[in-house]
């Protein structure tokens, strides 16, 4: 685009170049188009002026637009998996052990030997028994008894009394005090600044092939001070009277009625308990060790080998089939709508300064 922009008014500048007939330059004196009228080969002078024109040129905007895409998803889905696992069962065995039992035999004095069996034995033994025997005894004891008593008390009874009392009252006292606020103020000056202005000075010029002197203008920048108005803002302190209230305290006697305790005396009556001594009979049951003979009949154990059969639970490990159910994670497709950003050439319309070669005015 640019080198389209940069060709356009090259290819203008030319083809004006070709197509202007013999014209006089810009500047010429009247006898020099009278001189040289028959010489074919010189072109007439031209100048160079820009012209404003509409072309057409493209710019890049961007887009968005809405595409259908494939996704994988995680997904969580149930999967179901026979495993093998060893379980502690509990399982009957039996087995035959050998103890020692106690066991009550019958004994029969076949042979004559020394076997441990039971049998009975009687024996008188003296023991100590506990036997309850009733035991009177007089006990002094102190029983609560209530009894009236009479007693003066001295008691504060709260009364009210009027009183004087010193208070403090405070009244409006207005004043005027001075304060101060600051102000903005405006300060205008005049700056001289320099400015860059433009201005046509005429330049003589000579033709190549005809060796006139012409005049044309051409542009020239210079600087130049031009007096400006600037506003500049000062702060000052300027003061201001106020009315401000300066409440003053002022010691005033007022009377109040005031709760005073007084001192009474009053004779009461109340009930007082105490303790008075009194003896009385008491029987009771005592516990007394008591020697006492009795006759006493015991077996004697012993200890015969027998065999019988146990049975208890022993702990195996047995192994079991079970069906279990876990999350497994999968990536299934999906389509959804997304928005894509594309960049597109769009072509407007633009006006730009174009070259153009024109004749230059002849002076006769």
């Amino acid at each position: 685009m640019k080198k389209q922009l940069m060709a356009a008014p090259i290819v203008a500048l030319a083809v004006l170049l070709f197509s202007t007939p013999d014209a006089s330059a810009f500047g010429r004196r009247n006898h020099c188009a009278d001189d040289y009228a028959y010489a074919p080969c010189a072109p007439a002078p031209t100048t160079v002026v820009w012209v404003e024109r509409e072309v057409l040129s493209y710019r890049v905007e961007w887009k968005s637009r809405q595409v259908q895409v494939e996704v994988s998803v995680p997904t969580w889905v149930p999967k179901k998996e026979t495993i093998e696992e060893m379980v502690a069962t509990w399982v009957p065995k039996k087995e035959t052990i050998e103890e020692m039992v106690a066991t009550w035999v019958p004994k029969k004095e076949i042979i004559e030997e020394q076997v441990c069996t039971w049998v009975p034995k009687k024996e008188t033994i003296e023991e100590m028994v506990p036997t309850w025997v009733p035991k009177k005894e007089i006990v002094e004891e102190l029983v609560a008894t209530w009894v009236p008593k009479k007693e003066t008390i001295e008691e504060l009874v709260p009364t009210w009394v009027t009183e004087k009392v010193p208070q403090t009252v405070w009244q409006p006292n207005y004043v005027k005090e001075t304060y101060y606020r600051t102000v903005c103020r405006p300060v205008t000056s005049v700056v001289n600044r320099p400015v860059v202005r433009c201005r046509m000075v005429p330049v003589t010029c000579v033709d190549p092939c005809t060796g006139c002197a012409y005049t044309t203008c051409r542009a020239e920048t210079y600087v130049e001070n031009v007096p400006t108005h600037v506003v500049n803002y000062t702060y000052e302190r300027q003061p201001y009277e106020v009315t401000v209230n300066r409440p003053r305290a002022v010691q005033q006697m007022v009377e109040v009625q005031v709760c005073r305790p007084v001192s009474r005396k009053r004779e009461v009556t109340y009930q007082v308990c105490q303790y008075v001594p009194r003896k009385r009979e008491v029987e009771y049951q005592v516990q007394t060790w008591v020697p006492r003979k009795r006759e006493v009949t015991y077996q004697v154990c012993t200890w015969v080998k027998k065999k019988r059969d146990v049975e208890y639970q022993v702990c195996t490990w047995v192994p079991k089939k079970r069906e279990v159910t876990y999350q497994v994670c999968t990536y299934v497709p999906k389509k959804e709508m997304r928005t894509e950003y594309y960049c597109e050439r769009v072509p407007y319309k633009t006006k730009v300064k174009v070259p153009v070669c024109v004749p230059a005015p002849v002076c006769y």
